[in-house]
């Protein structure tokens, strides 16, 4: 009698391979949500900074005859009249130092400049976290005109 034999371990060897496959699939998900998680994080960082510059903007905006007084960490500082816009200028320095990560550092500070002859009113912050190597810059230019 002869007998036959028959050959075992083929459903485990698939559900092995399933198994493999799924968890792939897993891990492309779990790394696409922490890429997500960090563009998110980032982006908040951006609406900050948008914040900040919106802010000086607009106080320089209502107070347009002093808007040179609203300057902040540039080489061409005018002379100001208006002790209060000075103020205002460097509380809002002072805040956005603080709240933007790392925009206390040398050569990255955020800067106002006003040219009085043209009217234009840009406004520079830079930012970089702790876990990044490269530098973000958001610049916002408008024109104030007494």
């Amino acid at each position: 009698m002869m007998y036959i034999r028959h050959q075992g371990g083929f459903a485990l060897l698939e559900g092995l391979i399933t198994v493999l496959i799924f968890s792939i699939g897993i891990i492309g998900l779990v790394s696409v949500q922490a890429a997500l998680m960090k563009q998110n994080q980032l982006s908040g960082v951006r609406a900050q900074a948008s914040y900040f510059a919106e802010e000086i903007i607009g106080l320089a905006a209502v107070d347009p005859n002093n808007a040179g007084c609203y300057v902040v960490n540039s080489s061409s500082t005018p002379t100001c009249a208006s002790s209060a816009a000075q103020s205002d200028a460097s509380g809002w320095n002072t805040r956005a130092t603080a709240q933007l990560p790392n925009a206390s550092t040398t050569g990255h500070v955020p800067t106002v400049n006003y040219n009085s002859t043209t009217g234009v009113f840009s406004v520079t912050l830079n930012w970089k976290r702790t876990d990044e190597t490269d530098w973000h810059q958001f610049v916002s230019t408008t024109v104030i005109k007494p």
